[in-house]
């Protein structure tokens, strides 16, 4: 799910979730060809990823250990990181002339017309505030919202400072900042599915009441087949996308190279029309928990999910 949505896919399911100033879609699309996705929900117990590592994902397909880490239509190792969905530290939520879209010379809709003044403009941007802290030190527990966001090697540039003197010179900041990795992730809180910038591929499980609020579910597809999955797992690394040996498992011997820790885990189980489920759980106490549906036969079953 990047900037431009999901629109590869010609027949669609796609279920909404209840999210304050609209829905958080959660499903997925039927390709026209071999592969396989993968329904993941990971509990709110996960952290944003810390700076310097990625997660991957894995699987045992029969005898061979398949690393996911490359989604339909790359060609280049990438990765995911856990990433807070919007920061109000971030530079970079911006509009096309640089202006930061929760302040008012940001506010171009006025609660779903013109603003009308700089008074009506205000309170648009107050409100678009009041749903930021919503999702981030508001949320359940003090926890914020996370997305599941696309890693590469060069993610690792830093964000420009949050202190820009204009519009102007933060916006061709965050242009070097985006220029440098399509996985530079910026968010957007008028839109949550919708990045300014970077590829999302859903929310870690995110439940809130004070407002009323849920939001969960993350859809990778793969073109591996997966016919004999039996295991998937997750791992978060200190290696680079490029540099990881996935033969590797020793991190102390081999930091720079190795698979990674185990971030969840579980053996697959058969579900219903041919998909799989899987329980995911850290080995860590009181880690992330989850689960994970496989659709790994989407070129036979006649019925379009």
């Amino acid at each position: 799910m990047a900037g431009t949505g999901w629109r590869r896919s010609t027949r669609c399911a796609l279920a909404t979730l209840g999210l304050v100033g609209g829905g958080f879609l959660v499903g997925g699309c039927v390709q026209d060809s071999a592969g396989a996705k993968i329904l993941m929900t990971i509990s709110s117990a996960a952290k944003p990823t810390p700076a310097g590592e990625h997660v991957e994902l894995w699987a045992l397909d029969g005898q061979s250990v398949v690393r996911l880490n490359q989604p339909r239509g790359t060609s280049a190792p990438v990765g995911y990181v856990v990433e807070q969905a919007v920061d109000f530290t971030d530079p970079c939520m911006i509009d096309a002339a640089g202006h930061l879209l929760w302040q008012p010379d940001g506010v171009a809709d006025c609660f779903g017309h013109p603003c009308a003044d700089d008074s009506e403009r205000m309170l648009a941007a107050q409100s678009i505030q009041m749903r930021m802290h919503a999702l981030t030190d508001l949320g359940p527990g003090g926890s914020p919202l996370l997305f599941f966001v696309q890693y590469d090697d060069q993610f690792t540039s830093a964000r420009p400072p949050f202190t820009q003197p204009d519009a102007a010179t933060r916006l061709a900041a965050c242009k070097t900042y985006w220029a440098a990795s399509p996985a530079a992730y910026s968010g957007n809180p008028l839109e949550l599915t919708t990045p300014v910038h970077g590829t999302l591929f859903g929310a870690i499980d995110f439940v809130s009441q004070m407002p009323s609020q849920i939001a969960g579910g993350i859809l990778v597809e793969t073109d591996y087949e997966l016919k004999h999955i039996t295991d998937l797992w997750l791992t978060q690394t200190t290696a680079t996308a490029t540099n990881l040996d996935p033969a590797q498992l020793d991190c102390t011997k081999s930091p720079t190279t190795c698979r990674g820790a185990i971030y969840v885990s579980g053996t697959a189980s058969p579900l219903a029309r041919g998909t799989l489920h899987v329980d995911l759980a850290s080995p860590t106490p009181g880690g992330p928990t989850g689960a994970a549906t496989i659709y790994n036969t989407l070129d036979q079953d006649p019925v379009q999910f």
